[in-house]
């Protein structure tokens, strides 16, 4: 395999979304807390619904921002149209289902 492949997972953002205003627009927390989002994100194989199922407490752990600023990026993401909340998460179950939006179009 030749050197430049890229070997093993990464997180793939559609080009019309980098070069978007609406992107280029976000705060850079709510990219970072987008871009972890989007590590669970799966395109094909048997977990391949679209949907990414997060924690609050472990979106935090993940993106490495603090619970405050988590709060304020998701509100930013949500607005723009970045993410959509389909299962809010509460007592019975702690992590949220959400739909990011930028991977509809495939």
């Amino acid at each position: 395999m030749a050197d430049h492949l890229i070997n093993g997972e990464f997180v793939a953002i559609p080009l019309k979304t980098l070069k978007s205003k609406k992107w280029r627009d976000l705060k850079g927390y709510s990219r970072a807390i987008f871009m972890t989002m989007a590590t669970k994100y799966r395109r094909t194989g048997p977990d391949a619904d679209g949907m990414v199922d997060w924690s609050q407490v472990d979106l935090i752990a993940e993106s490495g921002v603090p619970s405050s600023t988590l709060k304020r990026g998701m509100k930013e993401l949500k607005q723009k149209g970045f993410v959509v909340v389909w299962i809010p998460g509460g007592r019975w179950h702690s992590e949220t289902t959400y739909d990011l939006t930028e991977y509809m179009d495939g």
